[in-house]
């Protein structure tokens, strides 16, 4: 019988880069932790941050070793005749190691229950914290604020795993992000509120409450600090007809995007950027 905890901690290597990738299949509302455990097992740099440490970070190794066990089943049986019985196996181990993640979760959630439609912004975090990963997403920043008005200024520092726009304004960029709020003091409205990175973690994650501007992804890559940011994917949230979340996977070097959607699991590399609605850009994970 399969058990997850069986699964050999081992040297993980790269994402898997077949032609053909399958996914998790949606089951009871799963496409917010289909999401967040596809962004996990297709992270080059959250890859080598379990390689670092394996043992604290067991659970994250055995899921992207059963993944890539499987995507390696998947493109075998894909070259051959389809073997039914096979996929149907891929499909379970799939979500037997999703169950296992979930069972975790729900440890430190009580209140989680499988069926509910939750935010992958909200459970971000607690995801990373299975982990734990939090430090691999800990960025400290500014938020500074001046009103155009009276002149009132203020300054926040805050360390968060993903930091979240109510807004955003036409021009931005990760170098230069803003959103605009009513003053503190005298209410003036459309004053300006921005970011302004100190220390920035190996992945840094946005979230936008009403999406970007734009859907232009590598003009938001940038270089800070002597290191180069790329979007490496980008969770996609349609709240029409229903509520359910996509994740776009860029692999960078090849310049290609996947789609991960869990209600059409098996999916190929596009050469083509995603046109995703600007409005439904939710999360991007650089």
């Amino acid at each position: 019988m399969f058990s997850f905890g069986s699964i050999e901690v081992k040297e993980l290597g790269l994402p898997p880069k077949y032609k053909s990738i399958v996914q998790w299949k949606n089951k009871n509302n799963s496409c917010w932790l289909d999401t967040l455990l596809t962004i996990i097992v297709f992270s080059v740099n959250i890859r080598a941050a379990i390689n670092r440490n394996m043992q604290e970070l067991a659970l994250f190794n055995r899921l992207s070793t059963l993944y890539d066990q499987c995507q390696k089943r998947h493109s075998d049986t894909s070259t051959a005749d389809t073997n039914v019985v096979v996929e149907h196996d891929i499909y379970n181990q799939l979500d037997f190691a999703r169950s296992y993640v979930l069972n975790q979760l729900r440890q430190k959630l009580p209140s989680l229950s499988p069926g509910d439609h939750e935010s992958c912004f909200e459970m971000f975090s607690n995801i990373l914290k299975l982990g734990p990963l939090s430090k691999l997403f800990s960025v400290t920043l500014r938020w500074e604020f001046e009103c155009d008005e009276c002149q009132y200024k203020k300054a926040r520092r805050v360390t968060t795993e993903i930091t979240s726009f109510p807004s955003t304004t036409p021009d931005f960029h990760p170098l230069n992000a803003s959103f605009h709020r009513s003053c503190f003091t005298c209410s003036a409205q459309n004053q300006l509120m921005t970011m302004v990175m100190e220390r920035i973690p190996p992945c840094l994650m946005l979230h936008f409450e009403q999406g970007l501007p734009h859907n232009r992804f590598k003009v938001l890559d940038f270089g800070i600090q002597g290191h180069l940011y790329s979007v490496t994917a980008a969770v996609q949230y349609i709240n029409k007809p229903f509520n359910h979340f996509i994740v776009w996977i860029r692999d960078c070097k090849a310049n290609k995007w996947l789609c991960c959607d869990d209600l059409n699991p098996v999916s190929s590399w596009q050469s083509r950027p995603p046109k995703i609605p600007p409005g439904e850009i939710h999360m991007v994970l650089w």
